[in-house]
């Protein structure tokens, strides 16, 4: 089980979102866990603290003490399902009483279907292995029409995000790996919405935000092995 040479594993897997109020969109929320099907065959238990290429994203160290070469690739789709329903938003502009938002109602299945591609690569001399692991983990889009109740708090928003991660690790003893990892990143974003216009006889107006761009961080870590 430790270690094969040539091992591709390729898997999919569906995930639902439950999602409420527009105006609640954060970073977080754009996360995406599915990146590796082994783990998604045990609800991500135990990631950070497992061993092998399949652990690599969450864990440099997971390839401590490798024989040979190891390779893992997964594709995961992202199939969410769900509706924002306005009830009873209002909208006060200066000196006029509140009134309804108005627009549609409803907004059905605003986030966007995708498929999540992922995988990871390593090679071991014994004690010391060195990997790469490539990884998309924010990618989301969300899309509401132009007049959707919730047009003033959201229009299209998305993130895209790619992850190289280049590790190395050594096996300082036969319980204990330690390694060290490069989080090369890259994001590209979008955020637009409508804007109210003081008379609600006149059009709305609209925004957008646009930024994309590289960073890189370092992330050290270290793996025990379970006792028997």
């Amino acid at each position: 089980m430790m270690m094969s040479k040539g091992r591709i594993l390729v898997g999919t897997a569906a995930g639902a979102l439950a999602f409420g109020m527009a105006v609640s969109a954060s970073a977080q929320a754009f996360y995406l866990q599915e990146q590796s099907v082994r783990g998604q065959g045990r609800a991500f238990s135990g990631e950070a603290a497992d061993t092998g290429v399949d652990s690599l994203w969450w864990n440099p160290a997971s390839i401590g003490g490798l024989e040979g070469g190891q390779a893992s690739v997964h594709a995961s789709a992202i199939l969410p399902r769900g509706k924002v329903v306005d009830q009873g938003t209002v909208i006060v502009r200066p000196g006029q009483p509140a009134r309804p938002v108005g627009g549609d109602p409803r907004a059905k299945d605003p986030i966007n279907n995708g498929v999540l591609p992922s995988g990871a690569v390593a090679y071991g001399f014994g004690r010391v292995a060195v990997g790469l692991a490539v990884s998309a983990p924010y990618n989301f889009t969300t899309n509401y029409d132009a007049d959707s109740w919730a047009r003033y708090s959201a229009d299209k928003t998305k993130l895209r995000t790619f992850d190289i991660q280049p590790s190395v690790a050594v096996m300082v003893t036969p319980r204990l790996s330690v390694g060290a990892a490069l989080n090369v990143e890259y994001a590209d974003a979008t955020l637009s919405n409508y804007l109210p216009n003081l008379s609600p006889l006149l059009a709305d107006g609209h925004q957008t935000l646009k930024g994309d761009g590289w960073d890189v961080a370092g992330r050290p870590a270290r793996s025990t092995a379970p006792t028997p």
